[in-house]
């Protein structure tokens, strides 16, 4: 998903690269602009991002 995004002022690419480990994007937000999820961004629910926030080091979003 968020390989084919990015622009010249802002390259989401290169900011993810800046950091290691995985990358989720939810399922509502993504289902709504008719998009899928990727092997390299999964889709992940509510109840998913939950679990995930609470056992990270870090939570980075964007």
């Amino acid at each position: 998903m968020y390989e084919k995004a990015g622009n010249d002022q802002f390259n989401e690419i290169d900011q993810v690269n800046q950091f290691a480990g995985d990358f989720y994007v939810w399922g509502v937000c993504l289902k709504s602009h008719g998009l899928e999820g990727s092997s390299a961004c999964p889709i992940a629910w509510m109840d998913d991002l939950y679990e995930l926030s609470m056992e990270a080091d870090k939570v980075f979003t964007f």
